[in-house]
């Protein structure tokens, strides 16, 4: 293996309770109440994705695509203007994973201003060679296309990738794009289904024995 490529919500940075936050705050503008079951169920998919759903389920008079810029605008300036938790053990495994002489990459579904803000915020932006965002690619999640443009732009084969995710959809895209998949969930996804990955890790330290294994 050559190339490590990570999710960053839910994986290197502690922040999917935030997403959960703005989609409850912008919800509330429309007197919706967003359980927290419920967003367990949608917690990885893109954010046009969740837009769309949530505004053919609540028959919302809005175009597509007005929430979840409400909600990226929402969320922006809260990274922006408060501490962003790092997941445990992630800068830990960055720094193994570089220190092994592996290539890093991130692809994420974050618009790419925000991707940078909050790898820059927690210290690892200069430990990553590539970031990649669903910015740069026609595809979101389950789609290969981020994690494939990532491994090019790395000039690493997919097979010589490892990838780390949180989320379903997401460990799809990289087992659609031939790599081999570690899934680390959170509490938002625990309880869904992770059967098709390869490695299922209780949490990033028992990844990084994986990897290590790997390489």
């Amino acid at each position: 293996m050559k190339a490590i490529i990570f999710d960053v919500d839910g994986v290197l940075i502690d922040t999917e309770k935030y997403h959960f936050i703005a989609w409850v705050n912008i919800l509330m503008k429309y007197n919706i109440i967003l359980p927290e079951h419920e967003y367990h169920k949608l917690a990885g998919w893109p954010g046009d994705d969740i837009d769309k759903f949530f505004i053919d389920k609540y028959k919302l008079r809005i175009p597509y695509g007005a929430l979840v810029k409400q909600k990226e605008d929402f969320i922006y300036h809260w990274f922006k203007n408060n501490p962003i938790p790092l997941r445990k053990g992630s800068k830990e495994l960055i720094i193994f994973v570089k220190n092994k002489g592996l290539k890093i990459g991130v692809a994420s579904a974050s618009p790419k201003d925000e991707l940078i803000l909050k790898l820059k915020k927690t210290s690892i932006y200069d430990y990553i060679d590539v970031v990649t965002s669903e910015d740069e690619v026609p595809g979101s999640k389950p789609d290969p296309e981020i994690y494939l443009r990532t491994a090019k732009l790395l000039n690493t084969a997919p097979k010589e990738c490892i990838v780390i995710e949180d989320t379903p959809v997401g460990a799809h895209a990289g087992k659609n794009a031939g790599m081999t998949v570690i899934a680390v969930p959170t509490s938002l996804t625990k309880d869904q289904d992770f059967s098709f990955v390869d490695y299922l890790c209780n949490n990033l330290e028992d990844a990084k024995g994986i990897i290590e294994g790997l390489i």
